[in-house]
């Protein structure tokens, strides 16, 4: 759905088509016809564009599907929940649309996570939160 923040800027559209139009039409260039229509639809749409910039156009579409992470904490801190934080996240998945798109990872403190369930992998099993590290190579999902 088009949506503009300022609709009544699109007002202008009115009096700078009648200004093209008019200097288009007094415009006294040795060109073809061709080349005159041309320049009159360049013009048209070079403004009609900058106005519909300044009247912030947007194109709105509904989503009916949703993207979840999940970060699960396995700390030493958290050791007594980690049952919990898995039957919490494995009932989320079962509770999923089938359009969802569903994907974990665990906080280290080296930059790449420790597991990771791919959020673009749709149809993916949940695996019990584990602090060894494995490949963060996705390429054979």
């Amino acid at each position: 759905m088009l949506q503009f923040e300022q609709p009544f800027l699109l007002l202008l559209l009115i009096p700078i088509g009648i200004l093209i139009y008019l200097t288009w039409k007094q415009m006294s260039l040795p060109y073809p016809a061709f080349q005159r229509y041309l320049i009159l639809a360049c013009r048209a749409l070079l403004f009609a564009l900058i106005i519909l910039a300044l009247a912030g156009t947007t194109w709105a579409q509904p989503v009916s599907r949703q993207s979840t992470v999940f970060v699960g904490d396995i700390s030493a801190s958290t050791g007594s929940q980690r049952h919990f934080i898995e039957q919490w996240i494995s009932n989320a998945i079962k509770h999923k649309r089938p359009d969802d798109q569903v994907g974990t990872t665990l906080p280290t403190l080296s930059p790449r996570p420790t597991q990771t369930i791919p959020i673009w992998q749709r149809d993916c099993a949940w695996q019990p939160l584990s602090c060894q590290p494995i490949a963060s190579d996705t390429s054979s999902c």
